[in-house]
């Protein structure tokens, strides 16, 4: 498998929300701009585990790797909790790498998170521990 570029991720994060790479790096903490940043670092995180997070936040226009540790775990929680979520940060992530099998397996992940939480409900309403 080759090597996503996360200047790659970056791009087609902006793509996929009508904005420029210049607008999704800038300081903007807002709504529309923040969620397709976070979800860029999370999708950036998973295609390179070997980058660092300080070298990330520099990426990313120079933020702290305190934030980009942040963007992926307020991903992560929203992704287990929000279809649309997990399928805007599947596509992402699909699209940014081109590549097929990796968008299966982001299907699989989000399938079994959510065949998890229906056993859990299940259990609670029979009464048991989950």
């Amino acid at each position: 498998m080759t090597r996503v570029l996360i200047r790659s991720v970056i791009e087609t994060a902006a793509r996929l929300e009508g904005m420029t790479v210049d607008e999704i790096m800038a300081r903007d903490q807002s709504r529309a701009v923040a969620r397709p940043r976070q979800r860029a670092m999370y999708v950036a995180r998973r295609l390179r585990p070997e980058v660092s997070l300080p070298r990330l936040g520099r990426i990313f226009g120079g933020r702290d790797h305190t934030t980009v540790r942040h963007a992926i775990e307020v991903v992560e929680r929203r992704i287990s909790t929000d279809e649309e979520e997990a399928q805007a940060v599947n596509g992402l992530m699909a699209l940014a790498s081109n590549n097929e099998r990796t968008w299966l397996l982001a299907q699989i992940v989000t399938t079994e998170n959510h065949l998890a939480d229906f056993r859990s409900r299940l259990a609670i309403l029979n009464g048991e521990r989950p």
